[in-house]
């Protein structure tokens, strides 16, 4: 299935930084959250964006870590998922989209979309060691 660039620019965007907030202090957290729910324009279509391509990530994380045998939907990144799944306890990844899936549910609630977003990065694990590229 071919894609939109535009729409796998983003994609990898919001992966990046992910991973990228995952090994930063809570000060970079909090301006990461910030970044994605700013408090004038913050719209719940677009973290309802940021949120599912969070979900499809963590997905894959999930796969991989429980070794099970279904296709990945970012393959792109098979190599830094591995790295992650020898880091990240299963039970963590399992949290991870419980958080992520409820935080989705709130946002159809009305949730103040800035402390939700800043509760989902704010709760994200630490990463301590360097992940490899994505392809």
């Amino acid at each position: 299935m071919q894609q939109n660039p535009d729409q796998v620019t983003r994609v990898n965007a919001l992966i990046d930084g992910l991973l990228k907030t995952m090994s930063r202090p809570l000060r970079d957290r909090f301006a990461y959250a910030e970044e994605l729910a700013p408090r004038k324009t913050s719209t719940r279509e677009n973290l309802q964006g940021v949120f599912k391509v969070w979900i499809s990530f963590w997905r894959d994380l999930l796969i991989i870590a429980s070794r099970a045998n279904t296709p990945l939907i970012h393959h792109d990144y098979e190599a830094v998922l591995r790295s992650l799944a020898s880091e990240i306890p299963l039970s963590e990844i399992h949290a991870q989209l419980a958080r992520l899936e409820d935080g989705f549910d709130q946002l159809d609630k009305n949730a103040n979309t800035r402390l939700l977003t800043e509760v989902i990065v704010l709760g994200l694990p630490e990463l301590h060691k360097p992940l490899p590229p994505p392809l």
